[in-house]
């Protein structure tokens, strides 16, 4: 049989165990109150994870390293709630929610544009002046805002401040 190393030692006049190694062919170590690192933590396994887990010892969330990609797991529900792949991109399993802003960087142009929610509604400003804002359904283009300011529907080319091009019914323009 295997024989666990265990520290033990009193906080002040109670005896505590402070840090169990199992030397078990699986070998965890138990610290019973936290730990402190002064430097790298190093986790080395086929697919790292970090279980957070709450006082009734639930692991509620686990932090994954699954091929090269990132995630937060929802252990009590099974899903991911997060995922950044290796390239980078991010994936939300549930709703985004962002306090006022977001922030839209185009990669390798120095404009970006940003999404702002506030009182009045929702507002698109791109900081470049050869940026339009296009509505799409489906992948095609139903609407667009040029950076002059011209409304098209119908178009991707406004020729006047407003541009429709298609049929319909006006009552007045």
């Amino acid at each position: 049989p295997d024989k666990d190393i265990i520290f033990k030692g009193t906080d002040g006049s109670t005896a505590i165990t402070a840090l169990t190694l199992d030397m078990s062919e699986a070998g965890a170590a138990t610290f019973n109150s936290g730990a402190t690192l002064g430097g790298n933590l190093t986790l080395s396994y086929t697919y790292p994870r970090i279980n957070l887990t709450d006082t009734d010892h639930n692991s509620d969330y686990s932090i994954i390293n699954n091929d090269g990609a990132f995630g937060i797991y929802d252990v009590t529900n099974s899903a991911y709630r997060l995922t950044i792949s290796a390239a980078g991109a991010a994936t939300f399993g549930g709703d985004l929610e962002v306090e006022d802003t977001v922030s839209i960087k185009r990669d390798g142009v120095a404009a970006y544009g940003t999404l702002t929610m506030s009182g009045a509604g929702l507002t698109s400003n791109v900081t470049s002046g050869y940026h339009s804002l296009i509505v799409q359904n489906n992948g095609t283009e139903q609407l667009r805002v040029d950076s002059s300011g011209r409304l098209a529907i119908g178009t991707s080319s406004p020729g006047a401040a407003v541009d429709i091009i298609g049929s319909g019914v006006a009552t007045q323009l």
